[in-house]
């Protein structure tokens, strides 16, 4: 008997053991298993809403130091952070999401850090520098189109955003919607 609770508890050790480093890893892991393909660009949907407008405006005057990172982190939380994902009928409209509906998809997520992004950096006068662009895409895991293994067609691509900074060419590649649920900051696109 001593000998099989000695081996549950190794089991659960080891199980643990390996959840946490998993967790621990998850961003480097997900990184160099996954990786997105471009098949199509989304259209941009700027920022109409005026109390929109006023947070951000209110944001770029406190932070009129702010560097072209801490716009892009700044922008990744505002436009995601009261929004819930769903897989039901939803607006994929940033005006609507971001300050009424506040549930939508894929497409959501990602239209609202265009709309986001994009008028930060009109405002501060650096769209001339940092291009964002709204992406449709597949992911691929270890080179395998997962998207192939659904027949819904919710699930027949995925969205995520890419930011080019053309001053120190650095590109980040986001899935606001896994970093929302997951906390993995950056994709790599094939």
């Amino acid at each position: 008997m001593q000998k099989i609770i000695n081996f549950i508890k190794r089991m659960f050790l080891g199980v643990f053991l390996i959840g946490l480093i998993i967790y621990c890893f998850k961003s480097f892991l997900y990184r160099n298993l996954v990786d997105y393909k471009e098949i199509g660009q989304r259209t941009l949907i700027k920022i109409e809403n005026q109390d929109i407008k006023d947070d951000l405006d209110f944001w770029l005057e406190t932070s009129n130091t702010a560097s072209t990172e801490q716009i892009i982190d700044f922008a990744i939380t505002y436009a995601s952070e009261d929004i819930k994902y769903t897989f039901g009928k939803c607006s994929t409209n940033p005006n609507i999401v971001i300050m009424k509906d506040q549930n939508t998809n894929c497409i959501g997520y990602s239209a609202a850090l265009h709309a986001v992004l994009t008028y930060l950096l009109e405002k501060k006068g650096l769209d001339e520098k940092v291009k964002s662009e709204h992406k449709i895409g597949q992911l691929y895991l270890l080179n395998f189109n997962v998207h192939q293994l659904f027949k819904n067609p919710a699930f027949k691509d995925h969205d995520y955003n890419v930011i080019t900074d053309k001053t120190n060419n650095k590109r980040y590649c986001i899935d606001p919607t896994l970093r929302t649920y997951f906390g993995i900051e950056r994709v790599n696109e094939k």
